[in-house]
């Protein structure tokens, strides 16, 4: 098992940890140091929410933050990653990610923690109302793939599950290029419905910092 400290994800994935490329076990085992946060920066080749009447419609119940402001190709982009415990002492991630699109920057974010061997939750939006439980597996290749399993509504203390017409399927991946040196991601969540409402896929560099 590593000895870096425990993150959501490192908590997620036990000894499978170990199994990861140098560089996403440094990126998924968190700081080394109390007190930093991680940072990304790089492009998105590509970064869409569709249809764009969905984020409209749901704001009001589901909150801001949910859904991308906008979709294009070659969209820079910067990613926060703060660590975090929640009311139980339990490692909480919290993800602030901003597209700077030409029509103006817009912000996604959510909060993982882990809730069991193999299974993070992700709550998904400022208010956390939309939750993506997700099988984490890592590959042959020392990559990371993320599948959901279940997806629910957080109203208040009422918790409800979505059934498949009505949830959303997430695929993410996370990987490194040798040539560039850089992080590799790919996120993609469908519905049976409406298709793909949220896809984003690029690279970029990442390193921790002292939090402001």
């Amino acid at each position: 098992m590593s000895l870096y400290p425990l993150s959501a994800y490192a908590e997620a994935l036990g000894d499978d940890l170990d199994r990861l490329r140098p560089e996403l076990r440094r990126y998924f085992s968190g700081p080394s140091v109390s007190g930093q946060i991680g940072v990304g920066e790089g492009v998105f080749e590509w970064a869409s929410s569709r249809p764009r009447w969905l984020a409209a419609l749901s704001r009001p119940v589901l909150g801001p933050e949910l859904f991308l402001s906008a979709s294009g190709s070659s969209v820079p982009f910067r990613v926060e990653n703060i660590p975090a415990r929640d009311t139980a002492g339990r490692p909480l991630l919290r993800t602030r990610r901003t597209y700077y699109f030409p029509s103006g920057p817009g912000v996604f974010s959510d909060s993982v923690e882990a809730v069991g061997p193999g299974l993070v939750l992700d709550r998904l939006g400022a208010r956390g109302r939309v939750e993506a439980t997700l099988r984490c597996e890592v590959t042959p290749e020392g990559t990371l793939r993320m599948v959901s399993v279940a997806t629910a509504l957080r109203l208040g203390r009422l918790r409800v599950p979505l059934p498949r017409l009505l949830g959303v399927h997430v695929e993410g991946f996370d990987g490194w290029d040798d040539e560039t040196g850089l992080h590799l991601v790919s996120v993609r969540g469908n519905n049976p419905l409406l298709g793909t409402i949220i896809e984003y896929r690029g690279s970029f560099a990442y390193r921790y910092e002292e939090a402001e």
